[in-house]
């Protein structure tokens, strides 16, 4: 099962991989299960930009801000994570703000029974 995520996330063991405000116990899930050779950072080092950023949305936060602010901090993808039940008014927004900064919403993938996560890659 864990290794169907991976893959659904496509991480193979290569990647650099940046974890954004995770649930604890997410968190302690992904880096104990997490294929060898991949590289978890909390806070890339200067000059360095992670294969796939995975940024749990708060309440308040709002998702095309987080996009805009982290276009450029990835190589591969930025995966959203949140509730399954505001996924559809997001997907909408970030569908038409994708076109205006030059990226799309790739596919989903099932994070927990409630939350739901949103591949988003550069055009």
């Amino acid at each position: 099962m864990l290794l169907n995520f991976y893959k659904r996330l496509e991480i193979t063991g290569r990647e650099t991989v940046w974890p954004i405000n995770p649930t604890r116990n997410f968190f302690k899930n992904f880096s104990k299960n997490v294929p060898k050779g991949t590289t978890v950072v909390f806070e890339p080092a200067e000059g360095v930009i992670p294969d796939i950023v995975i940024y749990w949305i708060e309440k308040n936060d709002i998702a095309i801000d987080i996009i805009a602010q982290y276009i450029n901090s990835f190589g591969k993808a930025l995966w959203l994570v949140l509730q399954k039940g505001s996924f559809a008014s997001i997907e909408t927004a970030v569908a038409k703000k994708g076109e205006e900064l030059g990226f799309r919403v790739s596919k989903t993938a099932d994070f927990t029974l409630t939350e739901i996560g949103v591949k988003i890659v550069k055009r």
